[in-house]
């Protein structure tokens, strides 16, 4: 244990610098101070060296460690536990307000110190204990020799120096008169003379053969040894006890030779207790154990627990390899495992006589095993048993969790801040009329694109309430999981390396995050697309007419998405028409025809929008010629070609800084690889025959420069998100290609995979820090919600729920106008009016003399510096102080601007312009300096 600790420690180290190096460039980089953010950049941080822990450790650390087929999904668990330990601690921490003590940066870090030596001890006693636990190593069963019609009776033993010799004087003279035998007796690391006892009988019987644990391991792991180095074509295990007799072993064996594959024995006496003799303690336990074992995995097994099971040799082949279990609930987990199998079980009442003697602990046992249910219960519903009629994917879906969770925290830092809300609250703000019953749009805000997103909102909005932070959330989701989708398509185009490299490169795309913090519906399209993509591709690899028409389904629902979507749909119906396509699956016709049918009825909204408006949709395009190319022709579609070229790249790349030719952006090391790789992926997936990504790259570039000519960084992105999905996955393939070619040369050597493993990570990390640099120096400007959403947030924080009114400032001016539709997604409600025609009948000291008790609304005034300074003169300075809370907004080409958030008290129900003063219910700003702000861009 030492020598693990010590290895640990140097690990501990590694990943230390990692860990605080990536942690202490993200926080300065994002600038940010919510303990929220921190908290998440502090997961992401620790889920890399987290990575390099799981290489470091499974090879060097606890090398021994041999079940490898769990060992990822067990080190994920415990990790994930581990992470939300530090996240957790550095969470608490960074809610202490420590600004006036001590530095910031300096607190933070001590505390994430704190944090790490509390989740390292509980790192390593998890890896240690559980995940690279050393389990007894086990040849293939079908490969040990056996006897046929020979029975092999092995016994577990236990500190039974008392106990064992009389049971095997008792069976080795009573048995082999009856049946061909051989005893497997398993010293499970006794700590008395149990070994010298078994040694002695095996010298005067051959028939018996003696095993030794040099440490204790558990009865399950005893009998599974006694298994393995049995010979008989028959096997049976029993107890060192005298509890069941020779007559009923004879009974097991006799039914087992008759044809039974599975043959236990189900206690039963004269009276209540299972077995004569048996104490009270003991058959209550025995009870209640058996009744969980019903309700939790074996309905109708009465007695999973008797300590008499055989099995024929072939079945126990099946099981025995399985087993996991080392304890006393080992039985369980071998009745469970045959019941998932389908393996007959035969249940054989016998009487037995309880024995004195036995070495169990009356508690601990208990609880062991009640664990050990819950454990098999989880196991059986993750097929850890890979058992044929369930899926065997554990480390599969680990790895699946594993790349979305990271996806979502890279994108989460500044989702709700950056960009700046643009167009994206009028779409959800018809998704909040749909929710209140108020609308049922065939079309989006814009109407060239569908209702879907407007609806799949309302739908959040119903299930989790209205909140502004939904709709975002939503599209982060979606953006999560298009991870997960490129490593599904990726891995089936191209395999399982590429689906990797592309999900890691995926994750850290300064672009594709940027366009998924944004709540528009075509912020959704790539997810759309993707999942319309993969099912597209079952069809082509099953050969399936159901998968077809599923995939257009898709992509009729990512048209609804936005129209430039048509592209790609012209793009797959020239695919499927191929004749080399109809002669690969040969999909029936009414296949395809019901796929027509099936993409109607996915797009039927926007038909039937269009058919009564007699082309509204292409009306609203006309209208939208801002972005449309008005003098279509060869120049300027070369022209257009480059740009989308260009961008595709950048986006390829996270090449933030605009260039005036192609020959300084070549400049860019970064942009010269993502083009290099680019090249080299095209002509592998030429040569593998695998080019549907090259399809739809092809398609796009050949329609869209002649219709697009807007490419304006980073909204264009939002239009050619999927082409830049399918040149990542491209990309991908030129990377691991090489790399493949690379291990070739030098030999395919195994140490090779830590340097290359730490090459993708590197390359997912140095693409999100230009992007959090990219947010970070917007955060200051227009270009940010930082400002908008304090606003708001102050605004709610002085309301009265169902008692409040907010006077809106009409003359207040914040780019797209959020406020109104923040605070309907709110449930607040407001009224915009100047604030400067308010009046106050009377004064706070004459209010205390003679009190009066209004039913009005509390008002809240959200107001410009000139409505203040209107407003002003009839407030006294106690009540500026105590009421007024200063927000500076952005400078904008007017100059720096300033907004206040005031508490105005109550208002009387017949005079909605006349203010009546008390004092506040919440103090927002209490005695600040003239002056003094709250800055959003701070």
């Amino acid at each position: 244990m030492l020598a693990q600790l010590s290895k640990f420690a140097v690990i501990g180290f590694i990943n230390t610098l990692i860990d605080f190096g990536v942690f202490n460039l993200l926080i300065i980089l994002s600038g940010t101070q919510s303990p929220s953010s921190i908290a998440l950049i502090n997961s992401l941080a620790v889920c890399l060296a987290v990575a390099n822990s799981y290489l470091l450790n499974q090879r060097w650390t606890f090398s021994l460690g041999n079940r490898k087929d769990v060992q990822l999904p067990r080190f994920i668990l415990a990790s994930l536990i581990g992470i939300v330990i530090n996240s957790g601690i550095i969470m608490l921490f960074a809610n202490l307000n420590v600004s006036g003590i001590i530095s910031p940066y300096l607190f933070l870090n001590g505390a994430k110190i704190f944090a790490s030596l509390i989740s390292s001890a509980w790192n390593f006693l998890a890896y240690r204990n559980w995940v690279f636990r050393d389990d007894e190593v086990m040849p293939d069963f079908q490969k040990i020799p056996s006897v046929a019609g020979l029975i092999s009776i092995i016994i577990p033993a236990f500190n039974e120096e008392k106990r064992l010799p009389q049971r095997l004087r008792q069976l080795a003279e009573q048995l082999p008169a009856h049946l061909p035998i051989e005893i497997v007796v398993v010293n499970d690391g006794s700590r008395d003379n149990t070994l010298d006892v078994m040694s002695n009988f095996a010298q005067e019987y051959p028939f018996i053969k003696c095993i030794n644990h040099k440490k204790n391991l558990g009865k399950g792991a005893a009998v599974r040894t006694g298994m393995y180095n049995a010979r008989g074509e028959y096997l049976i295990f029993t107890d060192a006890d005298d509890t069941y007799t020779a007559d009923h072993i004879e009974k097991v064996a006799k039914n087992l030779m008759a044809g039974r594959g599975i043959v236990i024995a189900c206690r039963k006496s004269r009276g209540r207790e299972r077995i004569e003799g048996e104490a009270g303690w003991r058959n209550w336990q025995g009870k209640v154990f058996n009744l969980m074992v019903q309700l939790l995995l074996l309905p109708g097994v009465k007695d999973s627990q008797c300590g008499l099971k055989g099995f024929k040799r072939e079945l126990a082949a099946d099981l025995f390899p399985r087993q996991r279990i080392r304890g006393f609930a080992f039985d369980v987990e071998l009745l469970s495992l045959a019941k998932s199998l389908h393996l007959p079980i035969t249940e054989l009442q016998v009487s037995g006589i309880e024995c004195d003697g036995s070495t169990v602990s009356h508690l601990l046992a208990p609880l062991s095993m009640a664990w050990d249910l819950i454990k098999i219960r989880l196991a059986l519903g993750l097929n850890l048993y890979a058992l044929p009629d369930l899926p065997s994917l554990p480390r599969q879906w680990a790895l699946l969790i594993g790349i979305f969770v990271l996806a979502l925290l890279a994108r989460i830092p500044w989702l709700w801040e950056f960009p700046r809300y643009v167009d994206e609250l009028k779409e959800v703000d018809l998704a909040y009329h749909i929710f209140q019953g108020q609308a049922l749009p065939l079309h989006n805000m814009a109407h060239d694109i569908g209702a879907l997103h407007n609806y799949i909102l309302a739908a959040i909005f119903k299930l989790m309430g209205t909140s502004i932070y939904w709709p975002r959330f939503y599209v982060a989701i979606t953006s999560a999981l298009t991870v997960v989708l490129i490593y599904h398509i990726g891995k089936k185009l191209y395999g399982h390396w590429v689906g990797i490299t592309a999900a890691l490169l995926l994750i850290g795309n300064g672009m594709h995050i940027l366009v998924t913090h944004m709540a528009w519906s075509n912020c959704t399209t790539p997810f759309f697309f993707c999942l319309a993509f993969l099912a597209l591709l079952k069809a082509e690899e099953k050969k399936s007419g159901g998968w077809l028409v599923l995939s257009t389904f898709l992509w009729a629902l990512t048209l609804q998405t936005h129209s430039s979507v048509i592209i790609y749909v012209l793009v797959v119906l020239v695919y499927v028409l191929r004749p080399q396509f109809r002669q690969l699956t040969a999909i029936k016709s009414r296949y395809y025809l019901l796929a027509s049918l099936t993409f109607v009825a996915g797009y039927a909204n926007m038909l039937y929008y269009n058919l009564i408006s007699r082309g509204g949709s292409f009306y609203w395009l006309k209208y939208k010629g801002y972005a449309l190319e008005k003098h279509s022709g060869l120049t300027t579609y070369l022209h257009n070609f480059q740009e989308m070229f260009i961008e595709l790249l950048r986006a390829l790349s996270s090449t933030y800084q605009s260039q005036d030719s192609w020959g300084h952006y070549l400049a860019n090391p970064w942009f010269s690889l993502a083009l290099f790789l680019m090249l080299v992926g095209s002509f592998w997936a030429y040569q593998e025959k695998k080019s549907l990504p090259l399809y739809f790259l092809a398609g796009a570039f050949l329609l869209m420069p002649w219709i697009n000519q807007r490419y304006v960084f980073f909204l264009a992105t939002r239009y050619i998100m999927p082409l830049v999905l399918c040149a990542l996955l491209i990309v991908s393939l030129g990377l691991v290609r090489i790399a493949e070619d690379l291990f070739a040369l030098l030999g395919k050597k195994r140490i090779l995979r830590l340097p290359a493993f730490s090459v993708l990570a590197g390359l997912m990390l140095l693409q999100l820090v230009p992007f959090y640099a990219y947010c970070a120096d917007k955060s200051d400007t227009n270009q940010s919600n930082r400002l908008a959403l304090q606003i708001f947030q102050k605004t709610i924080k002085i309301s009265k729920p169902g008692a409040s009114l907010v006077i809106l400032d009409k003359n207040l001016q914040l780019e797209n106008d959020p406020l109104p539709y923040l605070l309907t997604l709110a449930q607040q409600p407001y009224l915009v009016r100047n604030p400067s025609v308010l009046t106050f009948s009377g004064s706070n000291q004459e209010k205390r003399k003679t009190p009066t008790i209004y039913n009005g609304n509390r008002l809240v005034g959200i107001m410009s510096a000139e409505s203040f300074a209107a407003l002003r003169p009839r407030l006294t300075p106690q009540e500026i102080d105590s009421y007024s809370c200063q927000l500076t907004m952005p400078a904008s080409a007017h100059g720096e601007r300033k907004v206040y958030v005031l508490d105005l008290g109550l208002v009387p129900q017949d005079n909605p312009y006349r203010v009546e003063r008390k004092a506040p219910a919440i103090s927002v700003q209490k005695n600040r300096p003239a002056g003094s702000a709250n800055h959003a861009g701070r």
